[in-house]
């Protein structure tokens, strides 16, 4: 860029007195001749002149107009050979104040176009309405405009606003005048931001037209508040579709450069404080929403979460109802972004072991199919841990598989976080037995298999058969029966001998098998039965047996539960009643389990 200043000269004393003459000769003398000088009164007349392309003009003036050419050094004079399509920096310009006579040579038509520009709006909008001319176009501005404008970053921002990437100028400064030339585009789509609406309505629009590399440029306000202010630029973002990019910042020109941009269509919360971030989860779970996006404007925030591999996003999770699920995160956004979420809406916080007793049975009799244990630490350890002496060398007495066992659940899958204190349980498939109350009481057999339906009907017919007026009869007649009719396998040689549909219609079974099969005969004749896990366990010598994991039944009569184990009285070549209606204190010669995972047996 240079500055140029722009030559003009004065007339001699003798050349003006010569002129004087000579215009009073012609002036007073031949009136009809008065069209060969000039005389302007106006800037309209004298650029109509200069319209018509002359080399060079002579003209007097009204003394008004003259000084008004004249003052600063012709400043006005400039722009309206501007104006008239004149490259001004070829001039010659010669006055005499004495005649108010102005002499122009050495004119150069260009017709580059121009506007007149009294403040920054007025440079924004001549901008944008010249930008498309790639030849290049002048500006015209008063002094002081015209000094900002080439001393900071204002100019450059209003070009670029206009899609103009790079170019040439230059200028008269005391004239006021600035040209732009060697005009180079943008070689991207671009938009201009004034607020986040903007940027995510540009965004939208970028992403609607399978564009992945775009610059936004800004107000230079909001540009200062989003890079000063990360917090202000998280927001932003977290306000549009933009999901993984690569970006580029320009300070000078108030531009970022967004490339490989990914779009995401997942809805997004920002969390500005560590308590936003359940309540943000929540409400993707009460929306049933799987996959999103949590965005932290205070980084402080975001390291808080991700530190030791996220240890209080996933309790902050879990106290939201949160399960499942997978996260990946982006540290430059400060975006966490979660995938595939499995979230309770007011889920549970339990605190005991009844408490979780009595939540997954009620999951379990309302049909769900997915059961999420939000726990204390406590009760995760008291559920998942190793927590009695011999559990270290049988896995079977932990407490957790008591609590499935209880429920009816047959074929599941197990996973839990411990961070989180979370456990998880997918059922599968339910004990027949369980299933078939549970559709019984529901009204609803559609979930049933052929071989259930089959022996839900055996299973209806025996318990008619084996009703009496007292109720420890029926459960007598039921115990017969299944001893009568059911042969014990030590090894399962089908799926079915774990449960009912093995003990009544194939007539062997093992003991999950018996305790199933009871279960459903028993309550469709009206008893409260339930499902008992534990160990076969010789206190006396402190090992196991070789069945080792048992299930057997707990049934109430008058209020008081008391153990049924049918499988231990089918006697080969024999039935007895031992196991049949008995207490805790005799069960316990032979049988251990968690005392604190069931109901309280009587103990005669």
């Amino acid at each position: 860029m240079h500055s140029k200043q722009l030559p003009h000269t004065k007339l001699t004393n003798r050349a003006a007195l010569f002129c004087c003459l000579v215009f009073l000769f012609f002036f007073g003398s031949v009136r009809t001749s008065t069209a060969q000088l000039l005389y302007f009164t106006e800037q309209s007349q004298l650029i109509k002149h200069l319209n018509d392309y002359p080399a060079q003009v002579s003209f007097n003036c009204s003394r008004e107009f003259y000084n008004s050419l004249k003052e600063d050094e012709f400043f006005e004079l400039y722009h309206i050979l501007v104006k008239a399509g004149i490259d001004y920096s070829g001039v010659m310009i010669s006055y005499n104040d004495f005649l108010n006579h102005i002499e122009i040579s050495n004119l150069t038509y260009t017709n580059t176009p121009w506007a007149e520009c009294s403040d920054m709006d007025d440079v924004r909008q001549a901008v944008r309405d010249l930008a498309s001319n790639q030849g290049g176009f002048i500006l015209l501005c008063p002094w002081l405009l015209t000094n900002s404008l080439l001393e900071g970053n204002a100019l450059h921002r209003a070009l670029i606003r206009s899609g103009i990437e790079s170019y040439r100028t230059s200028y008269a400064a005391d004239a006021g005048i600035i040209r732009i030339t060697d005009i180079k585009y943008l070689p991207v789509p671009y938009a201009v931001i004034q607020d986040y609406a903007q940027f995510a309505s540009a965004i939208a629009g970028f992403e609607n037209m399978g564009i992945y590399d775009f610059y936004t440029v800004f107000d230079p306000d909001l540009f200062e508040r989003i890079t000063v202010d990360p917090q202000q630029y998280t927001i932003m973002i977290g306000s549009s579709r933009l999901g993984n990019y690569r970006s580029a910042t320009d300070t000078v020109s108030c531009t970022i450069r967004f490339s490989d941009v990914d779009f995401t269509s997942a809805p997004r919360e920002i969390c500005r404080s560590i308590d936003d971030v359940p309540e943000a989860i929540r409400r993707m779970g009460t929306a049933g929403i799987r996959d999103f996006e949590l965005i932290f404007p205070d980084t402080r925030i975001f390291e808080a979460l991700a530190a030791n591999d996220f240890e209080l996003l996933l309790n902050l999770e879990a106290s939201a109802g949160m399960s499942n699920g997978s996260i990946s995160y982006s540290s430059a956004s400060d975006r966490i972004i979660f995938s595939d979420a499995e979230i309770t809406a007011n889920a549970v916080m339990l605190q005991s072991l009844q408490e979780a007793i009595a939540y997954t049975e009620a999951q379990v009799q309302s049909g769900a199919r997915d059961i999420h244990l939000f726990c204390t630490a406590e009760l995760f350890e008291a559920l998942m841990g190793d927590l009695l002496e011999f559990a270290v060398v049988h896995n079977g007495m932990n407490r957790i598989y008591d609590l499935i066992a209880h429920a009816g659940i047959f074929n599941y899958d197990l996973s839990s976080v411990r961070a989180s204190h979370v456990i998880n349980i997918h059922i599968n498939q339910l004990y027949p037995g369980t299933a078939i109350i549970l559709a019984a009481r529901q009204g609803n057999s559609s979930d049933l298999s052929p071989r259930e339906l089959q022996v839900w009907s055996s299973a209806a017919e025996i318990a008619n058969t084996s009703l009496s007026p007292d109720p420890l009869q029926t459960a007598r007649n039921i115990h017969d029966w299944l001893c009568a009719h059911v042969v014990y396998v030590d090894d399962d040689y089908t799926e079915e001998d774990d449960n009912a549909v093995g003990a009544i219609l194939n007539g062997q079974a093992n003991c999950d098998g018996y305790s199933d099969a009871f279960y459903l005969i028993g309550s469709l004749a009206g008893l409260n039965i339930r499902y008992q896990h534990g160990d076969i366990y010789n206190k006396d010598t402190a090992q196991q047996s070789s069945s080792s994991t048992h299930l057997w039944n707990l049934l109430e009569i008058d209020g008081l539960w008391r153990m049924v184990d049918v499988t231990n009285d089918d006697i080969p070549y024999s039935q007895s009643y031992r196991w049949f209606n008995v207490g805790s204190v005799s069960a316990s010669e032979m049988l251990y389990w968690n005392e604190d995972m069931t109901v309280l047996i009587s103990p005669y």
